[in-house]
């Protein structure tokens, strides 16, 4: 597995992670919960499908 691959389902699971804590921590933690979930989506490195293959 490539590092960039185990980055990706890291921050992917890290993000199903916050949306179930949002979902059952109720309105009071949203404050915290959106920053943190935008600063995690937005470190995703964004590349076009099949960059890097020979």
């Amino acid at each position: 597995m490539s590092l960039q691959l185990r980055n990706a389902l890291t921050r992917a699971a890290v993000l199903m992670l916050l949306g179930i804590a949002a979902l059952l921590c109720g309105a009071k933690w949203l404050a915290v919960l959106i920053p943190v979930a935008l600063l995690v989506y937005s470190s995703v490195e964004h590349s076009p499908r099949g960059a890097g293959r020979p």
